[in-house]
């Protein structure tokens, strides 16, 4: 039986869509991170982030009209109340195409929370993905998504990255198949699989799938599908701070929102207010870099996960860490081989149970109740599996919540270097197997999803400089699931005026989860202060900043002289 608010918790911890192991994780773990704050706040009381950059009193643009957005950026939103907690929401225009600003145009959603003190301007948040609705993110999570000093002090805006489409709607989504394709694509089928995972006629059905896939996509979204890349996110982002008339853009982005705030520093580091990128992704990295980084630290966060269910009575499963590691591994090779099923007659494939899995290794909301994916799962009872599994996947009673996997594959095939040689995609997951040998080979082949894909990606993964640019704070956990830290180092160092912020942590949560890290973000949204060093964050400095009665949220006034 679930243990009361078990599910749900996960479900707000892990804001994601499906088919985590068909493709690349970062989704997955962006949106763990990201719905982390609904309902259940991790922040704590004294947290607070902001930016400077300064605006128009009204909310209207007042900066001077930007030639690059064809008089777009001077549209005036027209904002609504759309949540029982007072939030508004508007849509406005973008291009289709940002190289014809005067052409056809699409619809983007935002939502809006508005300053309570004195207004020190405006903070753009993007939880990440790519392709989750920050819509549907903020109007649940805006309590604990960011402190009460930028809450006092900072308008802040959700938005629904192109292409992307949540419960709210209003953006011009990526659309590719019906209810029931997506549950054929997502959880596949019943029968024995057909060829052994690896082999060439295995990369030569599931690139087949893949391929199916993609035309469906370019059959139902039409000419969009080639204008949802993040270098497009970043000249809308910069027609969203044109409207609302801050000179400089004040952004809080967390996993993939991170690559969304590089690429807007590095393309106009001079319209840079205060910028903090948490949970960094390495601009120079690949497909199969992404792969492998985050197989290694999803295979060390279960590690840690086993240790702690084993160590509780209640934990399903038993022997040493070792052994259950091993276990998990038998599991997904067996339902690979023989798909199992479920009580509603959808099938219970390796992916499947993958998903379920990392809901529950980027959720820690999920590790109350031990090994609750497993209890029954070895008996083929696989209602527990198919509850998160359905958190992957965006899935509820009453169907599909959102686009989630559509926006996020398209967005990733076009952001991202990927390898369509099947003979290279092998090397690839054999090096990606060996250094992950529970879940590597679970978690490889996701270049697969684009070989086919009708608009090709890049040829190669730029990094960035962002030369001229205000600091940029990069907040890095040194065990964020599915974030390797070394992505945050890269990132700092490739930032010419990065500033990195270490925080010891196995959690998925790095600002809002500490005093120490909350001290140096909130210095510098509300002060433009950086640190002279990384302050290298551990548990034990929040302590004494706890025990010595630290209050961030009373640091500054409503009203600010």
């Amino acid at each position: 039986m679930t243990t009361p608010g078990t599910v749900t918790e996960a479900r707000q911890q892990h804001d994601t869509r499906r088919r985590g192991a068909r493709r690349l994780l970062l989704g997955l773990v962006a949106a763990a991170a990201a719905t982390a704050l609904t309902g259940c706040s991790l922040l704590l009381p004294f947290g607070g982030i902001g930016g400077a950059g300064g605006g128009a009193a009204d909310g209207g643009s007042s900066s001077a009209p930007n030639a690059e957005s064809g008089g777009l950026g001077q549209q005036r939103p027209d904002w609504e109340t759309c949540t029982d907690e007072g939030l508004v929401c508007a849509t406005v225009e973008a291009p289709l195409d940002w190289d014809d600003p005067e052409g056809e145009t699409i619809d983007l959603a935002l939502i809006k929370r508005e300053a309570e003190g004195t207004k020190l301007g405006t903070l753009f948040l993007n939880p990440g993905g790519p392709g989750l609705s920050g819509v549907d993110y903020y109007s649940t999570s805006h309590p604990g998504a960011t402190g009460i000093a930028v809450k006092e002090h900072y308008d802040v805006i959700a938005w629904d990255t192109r292409g992307s489409a949540g419960v709210f709607g209003g953006t011009t989504p990526v659309v590719c198949l019906d209810e029931a394709g997506m549950d054929a694509y997502v959880f596949g089928g019943t029968e024995p699989a057909s060829a052994t995972r690896g082999s060439a006629e295995w990369i030569a059905q599931r690139s087949a799938s893949a391929g199916e896939f993609a035309a469906a996509c370019e059959e139902n979204t039409g000419e969009l599908l080639a204008h949802v890349d993040t270098e497009s996110t970043v000249q809308d982002l910069e027609m969203l701070r044109e409207i609302v008339g801050d000179e400089q853009l004040n952004f809080l982005g967390e996993d993939y929102g991170t690559f969304v705030g590089a690429r807007y520093a590095d393309r106009y580091p001079e319209k840079v207010g205060r910028m903090v990128l948490s949970s960094g992704w390495d601009p120079s990295a690949t497909g199969f870099d992404v792969a492998l980084g985050q197989a290694t630290s999803l295979e060390r966060i279960l590690r840690t996960y086993l240790e702690q269910c084993l160590g509780n009575p209640e934990c399903p499963l038993s022997g040493t860490v070792d052994e259950a590691m091993q276990s998990v591994r038998a599991k997904l090779d067996q339902l690979d081989a023989t798909p199992g099923t479920a009580g509603d007659g959808r099938a219970v494939t390796s992916e499947t149970f993958m998903n379920a899995l990392l809901v529950t290794l980027t959720s820690r909301y999920a590790w109350m109740v031990p090994g609750y994916i497993f209890t029954g799962a070895v008996d083929g009872d696989y209602a527990n599996v198919m509850e998160f599994a359905d958190v992957a996947a965006g899935r509820d009673a009453e169907g599909y919540t959102s686009n989630y996997e559509e926006s996020f594959t398209a967005t990733v095939c076009l952001d991202l270097v990927t390898e369509s040689d099947p003979a290279v995609v092998a090397e690839q997951a054999a090096e990606i197997d060996a250094a992950a040998p529970i879940l590597g080979s679970y978690l490889a082949y996701s270049d697969l999803d684009c070989a086919e894909w009708p608009v090709a990606g890049p040829d190669e993964m730029a990094p960035v400089t962002a030369a001229g640019a205000n600091p940029i704070l990069v907040l890095g956990g040194t065990d964020v699931p599915g974030t390797p830290y070394a992505w945050s180092e890269a990132l700092a160092d490739q930032l010419e005026s990065g500033v990195l912020v270490t925080l010891t942590t196995e959690g998925n949560r790095i600002y809002g989860a500490s005093p120490c890290v909350n001290i140096a973000v909130d210095d510098y949204f509300m002060e433009g202060t950086v640190p002279e060093s990384d302050p290298q964050c551990t548990e034990a400095k929040d302590e004494q900043l706890r025990a010595d009665g630290y209050d961030g949220s009373s640091r500054w006034p409503l009203e600010l002289e």
